[in-house]
């Protein structure tokens, strides 16, 4: 994922004005208001709660955090998800993150939007080509 935002970056013209860091949360602390952007993908699912509000400190006063966590509270869509030939626990330390401490993630932050569940997010793991990124300047793809 690093690989791929440097890239993109770069094709952009602001690599000179990112850094990118990759670690683990629960070995090393973050510096507090360190950081304008914070992504998390699928990754507070297999770590302590309580590393919530560590995490989120690490941001800049107004900085964006982005938590994309694989989350479905329908038994329906859940019974749905089952059906789809995907190993679903990947990791020892993994659970199905509930609605509550959703919610307690969401009141941590000043504004928040929570997509509870994309049903065909695990389907995109079939399409191995799906997040290839487009060699092309952000600008040039803007609709004209």
């Amino acid at each position: 994922m690093i690989a791929c935002a440097a890239r993109r970056a770069e094709l952009d013209g602001v690599r000179d004005r990112i850094e990118f860091r990759v670690g683990d949360i629960t070995q090393s602390p973050l510096e507090t208001n360190r950081f304008d952007v914070l992504v998390c993908h699928a990754v507070i699912h297999h770590v302590d709660p309580q590393m919530i509000r560590p995490l989120l400190a690490s941001l800049k006063p107004g900085g964006l955090a982005v938590l994309a966590e694989p989350i479905a509270f329908s038994r329906t869509l859940q019974s749905l998800r089952d059906l789809v030939p995907l190993e679903k626990h990947v990791s020892p330390d993994e659970r199905q993150l509930g609605k509550d401490e959703v919610d307690h993630i969401a009141r941590l932050l000043v504004d928040s939007e929570v997509t509870p569940f994309n049903l065909f997010g695990r389907l995109a793991r079939l399409f191995p080509n799906c997040n290839k990124i487009d060699p092309r300047p952000f600008d040039s793809q803007r609709a004209r």
